[in-house]
């Protein structure tokens, strides 16, 4: 049957009005989806999915431990420059309280003065230095009516084994007259009581003998003479083996080595 112009007018309004409503729920879904474009993404699969709220990220804050405390000592110093040899006391302020690291200490540090008194140095020590073992003389005492007399030596000859504190040694002198070698017994049956090696290999080492006065003179003569020096050990005490201090003096004085016996080889019977 065919429908009358009022049915038909009805009908397309009815159509347009779907179409618009239609159209204006696209338009509400297209504004909500372009309104979550401005948050986070999360990807996932290769395809970006945007969340309003985006979960928190956690972080992790690391505190460092506390500094343990620095553990210190109270140790005797070198209170000033002293000299090989020098006998320490406390009444001549030979040393001074200092507080220092613990773990700073070297080797072998002494870190009671009564550890230190009444020994004697076997190398010369700067002014702050901590005292080592090494650098103390133990139970070694000048002999009577001697003195302390350091005397420069190449450093190649402390090497030796038998160059060590309480060895006693014949030093040898050798001078050159001319074309001619001269040899002689200088001093006899001497004690070493500090040995002091050099800083660098061209730096002469120092040895501290226990000396007479004649002895030292002898020494001192020789030096002027400008004698090279060499040692050997002792394996026995002096005996009556033409060996003569006042005619070695007397050479020296005069320009002259002493003609004496040559040294024997160590380790032979006397």
């Amino acid at each position: 049957m065919p429908l009358s112009p009022r049915d038909r007018g009805l009908g397309c309004g009815f159509a347009f009005l779907f179409l618009f409503v239609v159209g204006a729920i696209a338009d509400i879904a297209a504004i909500r989806l372009l309104g979550r474009n401005a948050s986070s993404t999360f990807q996932y699969v290769g395809t970006s999915v945007r969340s309003p709220n985006p979960a928190p990220v956690p972080v992790s804050l690391e505190v460092a431990p506390a500094p343990r405390p620095v553990e210190t000592v109270e140790v005797p110093v070198v209170a000033k420059d002293l000299p090989v040899g020098t006998v320490l006391t406390e009444e001549n302020g030979s040393w001074v309280a200092k507080t220092v690291r613990k773990n700073e200490l070297p080797p072998g540090a002494v870190v009671r003065p009564a550890d230190l008194t009444d020994k004697r140095l076997i190398r010369a020590m700067r002014a702050g230095e901590v005292f080592a073992a090494t650098d103390l003389s133990h139970g070694l005492t000048l002999p009577k009516d001697t003195d302390l007399v350091t005397h420069a030596i190449d450093p190649r000859a402390v090497v030796n084994v038998f160059f060590v504190p309480g060895a006693r040694v014949d030093v040898i002198a050798v001078r050159r007259e001319g074309d001619r070698l001269k040899v002689f017994r200088l001093l006899e049956d001497v004690l070493i009581v500090s040995v002091e090696t050099s800083a660098g290999a061209e730096e002469m080492a120092r040895v501290g003998f226990a000396l007479t006065e004649k002895q030292t003179l002898a020494l001192e003569l020789a030096r002027i003479r400008k004698c090279e020096f060499s040692y050997k050990l002792r394996n026995a005490k002096p005996d009556a083996d033409g060996y003569d201090l006042d005619a070695v003096l007397t050479s020296l004085e005069n320009g002259l080595p002493a003609v004496a016996p040559p040294p024997r080889p160590v380790g032979e019977n006397r």
